[in-house]
């Protein structure tokens, strides 16, 4: 089977061989067909068609003389320049070896245009005494026409002659080439005739030889592309059986590694997940911490002031009962309002700086949210919200701080409601178990943020809002992260944006959550 197929391999690179050869020959002869006879024979067909000698009359009126003198001299200048080129033309074809039919005919064809180049420069010497006789008086002139005559054709004759020998050689050159490209299509159509009958031959034999093999490629095959529970039949005893007993013990040292290269993929992956997290809670809790401290230094130096203002402004009011003054009744209310709302601050700023401990207790989510929906529900509906509420038939109970998270959900339920404002809106609330706890989503139909703004919701003191505080989110996510659970805003500008929260369900003592948050 070798020798077959190094006999079909030698025989295509006959084939592809001689197709080369072929082809570079007729390349060859094409080329000087283009570059060479072609052009030669337009420039003798040109230099032929000028009119050379058409007015030469001895008896000639002088201003008739001068105007056939320059136009014979156009003409000679002509048919010299068209000579001349042709004469390089040849010239080129055999320093190039272009010719078809041997260098010694383009040697001829350059040493006669040469010859024809010195009779046309006779000619126009004889034409130059023709005209000196003429304005002298014409004497002599009979004479001089005669020699002019002679001269024209004899270049005549010379031009002729080079058209045919032109035009012989243009022949043999095409005739070459049909005869090259009808051997050398003959010659392919014969070989590869020749190589097709081996190829089928060695397509019947290869294919006899092989075909015990053929179950085994593709069982090869199928395992190569990550099948490894394939496995190889074993029907014989001899290389082909050794062969497929090889892979299939390939093939169970390969499943057994990839079972524990996935398994420690995966608890890979677990570790770098579980790292990430930790690292992004400890940087969290780290800046709430620094941010917190802050926050209850400067609101325990606000606080008492604070205090102490709101108690003269009720020693104050109290003074003012008498309704002496309306004007300064108006100002101590609006006194008393924004001492209430400086006091709020201060208490969202202690709770960022130290949140009470958890009480945690099993509590129905479901139940937590009706009351928050009743209690927020006259301003909901003054707002003009929707609230669509949507729950499973039965949730499972989570271990929560009913009042830490009742305060959470309300901050995100307020910040929805006040999204919708302008032109009223929905807020749905759902719920469903999912990863042995609970996923909880707030969404709303107003405006949604851009990307950038959603990135910075849990950054405390970033708000959107010009009276926001921008301590109700990260008071609200530090709480749901103080659960066990997880908090994630997505928004686009025009669809709204939704709140997901999971919150881990009541579990047996030796059971511990994992929980995500839903995609």
């Amino acid at each position: 089977m070798l020798l077959g197929y190094t006999a079909m391999l030698l025989l295509f690179g006959g084939v592809m061989t001689a197709a080369l050869y072929e082809m570079r020959s007729t390349q060859a002869s094409l080329a000087s067909l283009s570059a060479g006879y072609l052009p030669l024979s337009r420039e003798l067909v040109g230099a032929r068609s000028w009119p050379l000698g058409l007015e030469l009359q001895p008896d000639q009126q002088p201003e008739r003389l001068m105007r056939v003198r320059n136009a014979e001299l156009f003409v000679i200048q002509r048919m010299d320049a068209q000579l001349q080129r042709a004469a390089q033309m040849a010239q080129a074809m055999e320093d190039s070896e272009l010719e078809a039919t041997g260098s010694l005919e383009v040697v001829g064809l350059s040493f006669e245009l040469e010859e024809c180049r010195e009779l046309l420069a006779q000619y126009r010497q004889q034409h130059d005494r023709f005209v000196q006789l003429m304005e002298a008086g014409g004497q002599g002139s009979e004479q001089s026409v005669e020699e002019l005559v002679a001269l024209r054709k004899a270049i005549e004759q010379r031009l002729k002659k080079l058209g045919r020998n032109v035009a012989r050689l243009l022949s043999e050159v095409v005739s070459n080439t049909e005869r090259s490209q009808r051997d050398a299509l003959l010659a392919m159509v014969g070989l590869s005739i020749v190589a097709f009958i081996l190829s089928l031959l060695l397509l019947v034999s290869t294919n006899f030889i092989l075909r015990p093999i053929r179950q085994l490629i593709i069982s090869a095959e199928r395992i190569g592309e990550g099948k490894l529970d394939e496995r190889v039949s074993v029907e014989s005893r001899d290389e082909v059986a050794r062969l497929a007993s090889a892979f299939n013990a390939m093939a169970d040292s390969l499943q057994e590694r990839e079972g524990r290269l996935e398994e420690r993929s995966r608890q890979l992956e677990q570790a770098v997940t579980d790292l990430q997290e930790s690292q992004e809670a400890l940087i969290r809790s780290e800046r709430l911490a620094t941010i917190g401290q802050m926050a209850a230094q400067i609101a325990h130096e606000v606080r008492n002031p604070l205090n102490a203002l709101g108690l003269n402004a009720e020693l104050l009011a109290d003074d003012l009962d008498s309704g002496e003054s309306d004007s300064a009744q108006a100002l101590l209310v609006g006194i008393r309002a924004e001492v209430a709302r400086l006091t709020r601050i201060t208490e969202d700023y202690l709770n960022l700086g130290r949140l009470p401990p958890l009480s945690l207790q099993p509590h129905s989510l479901e139940t937590l949210i009706d009351e928050l929906i009743s209690f927020q529900g006259a301003d909901l509906s003054a707002s003009g919200v929707e609230v669509q509420c949507d729950w499973p038939v039965e949730l499972p109970q989570v271990e929560i701080d009913a009042a830490q998270l009742r305060q959470a959900l309300l901050n995100i339920v307020r910040n929805a409601a006040e999204a919708l404002v302008g032109g009223g809106g929905v807020l749905r609330l759902s719920a469903e178990p999912q990863d042995q706890g609970v996923c909880l989503r707030i969404e709303d139909d107003g405006p949604g943020m851009d990307p950038e703004l959603v990135a910075r919701v849990f950054d405390p003191f970033f708000s959107t809002k010009e009276q926001g505080s921008g301590l109700g989110l990260p008071l609200t996510q530090q709480v749901i992260e103080e659960h066990g659970g997880r908090i994630r805003c997505t928004s686009r500008v025009g669809d709204g944006t939704t709140f997901t929260i999971w919150l881990p369900a009541v579990q047996p003592a030796s059971s511990h959550s994992t929980g995500e948050v839903a995609p």
